[in-house]
């Protein structure tokens, strides 16, 4: 079915929830965001922000980006993939945004799960990519043929 049209009802700053087994999962996440956002131009933030917490499964090392538009947001995914955005600790987090989201963002940055569809209230789910599989190598036993 058609998409219904994006609309931005929630002001202010909203939270991007990137999260990975490690630091390099992060940096590809946000490159295959970035490439996600040129395809799909027409998303709306509040509906990524909410899809992003409430929809994905969070790993152990995490990173929340606070943006207030969509270029601000392109802005921070490119810098977190080339590597020049730092990685902020919990007691960084939620400076600038509302008091629910900046506490519920220092709990969820130490590690805790949190229900994002009770901070979050504005936002819908949306259809972006998968987060992609880590590929693993197993190297089977040398067996010899009888």
């Amino acid at each position: 079915p058609p998409r219904p049209p994006a609309v931005d009802t929630a002001p202010g700053l909203l939270p991007i929830l990137l999260s990975g087994d490690k630091a390099d999962d992060l940096r590809e996440q946000a490159r295959r965001l970035l490439q996600w956002l040129d395809r799909e131009a027409s998303v709306s933030l509040a509906d990524l922000a909410f899809t992003l917490a409430a929809g994905r499964t969070h790993r152990a090392c995490r990173r929340a980006l606070l943006v207030s538009s969509g270029d601000e947001l392109a802005m921070r995914l490119c810098d977190l993939a080339r590597g020049a955005e730092r990685l902020e600790n919990a007691e960084d987090a939620g400076v600038g945004a509302d008091e629910r989201v900046g506490a519920a963002l220092k709990h969820w940055l130490a590690g805790e799960t949190l229900d994002w569809g009770e901070v979050l209230k504005a936002g819908r789910r949306t259809a972006i990519d998968p987060t992609p599989l880590r590929r693993r190598y197993f190297p089977l036993p040398n067996v010899r043929a009888e």
